[in-house]
């Protein structure tokens, strides 16, 4: 649906039974947080994904830290559970410079 770009951002723009349903402009869908005032990706998104992969890391820290795990070993750990968390959704992103060195 298209509205005017100088009008405020519409309240409702779908009714099911007589109930407006509401129209939002930041949500979450399927794990990422999309937002229609941030053509790129959002810096609440890039934020999300850099503390889900510190989060897993930490927690994961023991076994991706153990020497006595070869080193094949626990880089197949750190891609499949922390950097999976990391990039995920990443083909749907719209990175500035700033943002992508921020990721790397």
């Amino acid at each position: 649906l298209n509205y005017p770009v100088d009008s405020p951002y519409p309240n409702s723009i779908v009714e099911l039974n007589e109930c407006h349903l509401a129209n939002v402009s930041e949500f979450k869908y399927l794990g990422a947080y999309l937002d229609c005032n941030q053509p790129n990706t959002g810096e609440k998104e890039i934020n999300h994904r850099i503390q889900l992969a510190n989060n897993k890391f930490q927690q994961m820290s023991n076994l991706i830290q153990n020497f006595r795990i070869n080193l094949k070993t626990r880089i197949l750990f750190l891609n499949s559970f922390v950097r999976s968390r990391l990039v995920y959704a990443c083909q749907n992103w719209n990175l500035t410079q700033q943002q992508f060195d921020r990721l790397d």
